[in-house]
């Protein structure tokens, strides 16, 4: 159902400046702009797999997730192996985009028993972008989880980060927004097992004209 604002989720973000992401309207461009930025590491894979190759691991009643769910045509997918320790951290960037229209963007990262990793995500430049990232920490996995949000002030950005983490594993996330237009995150985490520390952080630098919208769930 397309929110009209009064919804608890959206009575803080004015649809107006949505770009059309939440109806509908926003014509989906075949944009595809997340890449891996940092040099390739040993047990790291970072590819762009079919939609009908990885399906989606949760669900969702956010309208702007539900139609990145139902139109991206593929995902961008890291996949960390089991029992890998990395030393440095994995950079993901945003390549300039150059369409019109909105891109709709799934991204899954995988991270294997045991496995420790720094993950860190640049967002910068231009976009009007509805993404969905998946977060999946197997038993004893350890993930740092980075995202800078540094957009230029006519960009719109909507997106949720849903982590399911697994037995005696590790999830930290830290979300840190400086620029855009408008910014709506919403960070979530899925108990998988017992024994799960998991910690979610924000920090909010506003410009004048600037929206910025998180909510944590878990």
């Amino acid at each position: 159902m397309v929110p009209t604002g009064r919804e608890e989720a959206w009575r803080f973000t004015p649809l107006s400046r949505l770009a059309g992401l939440h109806d509908g309207s926003a014509v989906k461009s075949a944009a595809k702009s997340l890449y891996l930025k940092s040099a390739s590491q040993n047990g790291v894979r970072a590819e762009r797999v079919d939609r009908a190759v990885l399906s989606n691991i949760s669900t969702s009643d956010d309208i702007v997730v539900q139609r990145v769910h139902a139109e991206a045509e593929d995902a961008f997918l890291l996949d960390i192996a089991p029992n890998i320790h990395l030393v440095e951290p994995i950079y993901l960037g945003r390549n300039a985009q150059s369409e019109s229209g909105a891109e709709l963007s799934r991204v899954r990262i995988s991270v294997g028993a045991h496995a420790h990793a720094v993950v860190i995500v640049e967002n910068d430049g231009h976009s009007i972008l509805g993404e969905d990232i998946e977060i999946l920490l197997e038993d004893g996995a350890s993930l740092k989880f980075i995202t800078l949000q540094e957009w230029d002030s006519t960009s719109v950005h909507v997106a949720r980060h849903h982590a399911i983490v697994g037995r005696d594993a590790t999830f930290q996330s830290i979300t840190v927004s400086v620029g855009g237009g408008l910014v709506r995150l919403l960070p979530t985490v899925e108990f998988a097992g017992p024994w799960i520390f998991s910690r979610v952080a924000r920090c909010l630098l506003c410009n004048c004209g600037t929206t910025f919208g998180t909510s944590y769930a878990c």
